[in-house]
């Protein structure tokens, strides 16, 4: 058993990291579905881009973006990617991926 004081000191909060935060990603980096709030009517399902034992979040627009781009001549051979991230919130953010080790 713990007290509060020690659970407080040993307290990190969780950070969502989102994959803008890497400097580049492999299209071949393991991802997986996560599901919060399941089961009420606020439930939602992010992708999750596992690197260095850390979780980044894949917003959808990437996934999107990625797709094409793997299906364009010019970048289907896309080996690595870089996502660049503007604006601040739900509906003011926007993503590009520019592709790297065509």
């Amino acid at each position: 058993m713990t007290t509060l004081k020690e659970g407080a000191e040993a307290y990190e909060p969780k950070n969502t990291l989102n994959i803008a935060d890497l400097n580049e990603v492999s299209i071949e980096v393991p991802m997986e579905e996560r599901k919060f709030k399941e089961g009420t009517p606020d439930e939602f399902t992010i992708m999750v881009a596992l690197v260095d034992d850390k979780e980044y979040r894949v917003p959808w627009t990437v996934l999107k973006q990625v797709k094409e781009m793997l299906v364009h001549p010019k970048t289907r051979t896309m080996k690595k990617f870089s996502v660049l991230k503007t604006g601040e919130g739900q509906q003011n953010t926007r993503y590009n991926v520019l592709p790297l080790g065509l």
